[in-house]
C-alpha cells in the first residue's frame, strides 16, 4: 500500500480527531472567562476569549460538512 493510500484511509479518523480538538479548544477558551480572578473581566479579555472560541468552532463546522459530503462515518474513535 502506498503512503498516499494509507493517508487517505486514515483521513476520516484524523478529521474526526481534529474536530474534537477544535471543540475542546473552544470550550477551554470559554472556561478561561469563568476563571478570571476578578468577577468582572475586562472587555478586552472577554472579546479575546470569545474570538478564540468562535475561531476554534468555525473550523469543525466546515470539517463536519466535508465529512458529511463524502459520507465518512463520524462515530469512529480516534486512534
Amino acid at each position: 500500500m502506498t503512503s498516499s493510500i494509507a493517508q487517505t484511509i486514515e483521513l476520516p479518523g484524523l478529521l474526526n480527531d481534529h474536530v474534537h480538538l477544535n471543540c475542546k479548544a473552544a470550550s477551554n477558551a470559554l472556561e478561561l472567562l469563568t476563571r478570571y480572578p476578578d468577577p468582572h473581566p475586562p472587555e478586552h479579555w472577554v472579546q479575546t476569549m470569545t474570538a478564540v472560541a468562535r475561531d476554534e468552532i468555525e473550523h469543525p463546522v466546515r470539517v463536519t460538512k466535508l465529512i458529511d459530503r463524502v459520507r465518512w462515518p463520524t462515530d469512529q474513535t480516534p486512534p
